[in-house]
């Protein structure tokens, strides 16, 4: 790993708070930056003595400062899936208009390269058997379509030449979060924890039984800080699927939660199924990473203790 400052856009976030703690644990001495919308009084207390920066997507203007003496930006900042359904047309705006002003703006600044953080999503369907990197795109949900293209602009930028890139397409991270007061308590592993922390029932909408691929949150910091290592020759413009070969239906994570819930606390948790089980619903997701693999990655899956934190952090009054 290089010595130049790294740039985190939403680096307040969920995957971005934990990310922020993997790169200043993997190299001390090397200045980590953050890049937000969040203003001083609404940022959590372990960001306290960072160099962290308000800027927003869609003024390039207020980018210069945070980019400034940066080296590697890595790029996490988008919509998230609840608001990019909810108004698609801003989700294009901020999604793919805010990453094409960052690479405009990072281009200016002379940033060596830039990692994106996209999403197993833009594949479409995940039961429609092996996916890999050679796998055909097909997104139909806003969140998706929109990560899609930003890909596209930053892959355009390496192929070009004209700075580094690489795509990380993520699957479903789980994990305690950095924050508690995150407004990422929608999805699901943080959902489940939440509602057997606080009542000791986890209620589900749905059967349980579609599967997802899940990887540890601390997985994604390997697998960044080993990118971050390579030389400047292999930011030339790849994808790389990022998971955690782990397929499990939502009942097998609502299982797991409760377990450890009734094992921390002493009082027994229950998992109740919202609706009947759809035909073929609980096909596993086959998502590849070996092209990770062959590099050295390996995914590290640690649910118990992840589930014990996210446990005691949403059991707190600070949770959303």
């Amino acid at each position: 790993m290089s010595d130049g400052a790294i740039l985190v856009t939403g680096g307040l976030g969920y995957v971005g708070g934990r990310l922020i703690g993997a790169l200043r644990r993997a190299a001390p001495g090397r200045e980590v930056r953050i890049l937000t919308r969040r203003p001083p009084a609404a940022r959590p207390a372990w960001a306290e003595g960072l160099p962290v920066f308000q800027a927003d997507l869609l003024a390039a203007s207020d980018l210069s400062l945070a980019l400034r003496g940066t080296e590697t930006v890595l790029h996490l900042a988008a919509l998230n899936e609840v608001e990019s359904l909810a108004d698609p047309a801003r989700a294009v705006d901020v999604t793919v208009g805010g990453t094409l002003r960052l690479i405009g703006a990072a281009r200016q600044a002379g940033i060596r390269r830039m990692l994106y953080l996209s999403t197993i999503h833009v594949y479409g369907h995940l039961g429609i058997g092996p996916i890999t990197e050679g796998t055909l795109p097909a997104p139909t949900h806003p969140y998706a379509i929109t990560h899609l293209a930003a890909e596209h602009f930053v892959l355009a930028e390496a192929r070009r030449g004209t700075m580094g890139g690489l795509v990380f397409r993520l699957s479903n991270a789980y994990g305690c979060p950095a924050d508690p007061q995150v407004d990422r308590w929608s999805l699901v592993f943080l959902d489940l924890c939440r509602q057997a922390a606080r009542s000791g029932v986890l209620a589900l909408a749905s059967s349980g039984r579609p599967q997802r691929d899940f990887i540890c949150i601390e997985d994604v910091g390997r697998a960044v800080e080993m990118a971050l290592s390579w030389p400047e020759a292999r930011w030339g413009g790849e994808v790389f699927n990022l998971g955690g070969e782990c397929s499990l239906a939502i009942t097998e994570v609502a299982d797991r939660i409760a377990a450890v819930a009734q094992r921390e606390t002493g009082c027994p948790a229950a998992v109740r199924i919202g609706a009947p089980a759809a035909p073929d619903e609980d096909r596993p997701v086959d998502f590849h990473i070996d092209r990770l693999k062959a590099e050295g990655f390996a995914p590290h899956h640690d649910w118990d203790a992840e589930i014990a934190a996210t446990l005691t952090s949403c059991g707190s009054s600070n949770a959303q």
